[in-house]
């Protein structure tokens, strides 16, 4: 699967009279090219994640490999040449697993999919749901919406060329998704990642949650470990293998206990 979010912004009005704006993020894939797409507030790493969320679950199933631009939301500064991606992006891939990949800067053909996918929603989405009279809307999810109509039907038509039979969705449905993963049972919950580092008693200790500390194996005493919170538990993993090397029932208290 092949992720990127359209250059151009789609404007619409809220119930206020305002001006909006929202990006929008496109994800396809190879075979059948179908498209999932999706408005968000931001470009903000958790959009990245939200995307690739919902448009797993649009298509109904994983693939083998997500294909990334090497945006700074997705892929560290320092390794980024290499396409070295964010623990929060590999934590995705591994829950779903997939394989991330991320472009060399400056090279659109290796995803050329993906951009061919942003051209289309662009002409087809953005400037039809905005060419006659601007998009009103009561909130982003009024919007989206607004944009599922027309994603669907654009996956539904009929292919134009000569030789070809069925839609995007059809070739998807009869050829592609045979060769993909089924979906986890549980939505992904992305929780909210930090690099800590295990300290002599070979426990993390989170700074903004009363200093609550959660055990490692002792071996990683003095190592940075990558530790994901969600609503309920504290997770601990190499940071390295991204192996599992703990997971504990989160404190919420203010008392530090």
């Amino acid at each position: 699967m092949e992720i990127d979010f359209a250059g151009d912004l789609l404007e619409w009005i809220d119930d206020n009279g305002c001006v909006q704006r929202c990006k929008l993020f496109v994800a396809t894939l190879p075979y059948s090219n179908i498209i999932f797409t999706e408005a968000f507030a931001d470009e903000t790493q958790a959009s990245w994640i939200n995307g690739i969320v919902d448009a797993l679950e649009y298509f109904g199933a994983v693939p083998e490999v997500l294909v990334m631009d090497n945006a700074r939301a997705l892929v560290n500064r320092d390794g980024w040449r290499d396409g070295d991606a964010h623990t929060a992006i590999r934590s995705l891939c591994s829950y779903y697993g997939m394989e991330p990949w991320a472009c060399k800067p400056a090279t659109p053909k290796q995803k050329n999919r993906v951009e061919a996918a942003v051209h289309d929603v662009e002409r087809w989405i953005i400037a039809e749901l905005t060419l006659d009279s601007p998009l009103v809307a009561s909130d982003l999810r009024d919007v989206n919406a607004q944009i599922r109509k027309r994603l669907d039907a654009i996956n539904t038509q009929s292919f134009r060329a000569k030789h070809a039979q069925g839609s995007r969705r059809m070739l998807y449905e009869r050829e592609e998704k045979v060769h993909m993963r089924a979906l986890p049972a549980m939505l992904y919950d992305p929780g909210d990642w930090k690099l800590l580092t295990v300290d002599k008693a070979h426990c993390v200790r989170i700074a903004s949650e009363a200093g609550h500390r959660y055990s490692t194996p002792a071996a990683y005493v003095g190592k940075k470990v990558a530790v994901r919170v969600s609503r309920d538990a504290v997770e601990i993993f190499d940071l390295q293998s991204m192996k599992s090397l703990g997971t504990h029932r989160r404190c919420t208290d203010l008392n530090g206990n």
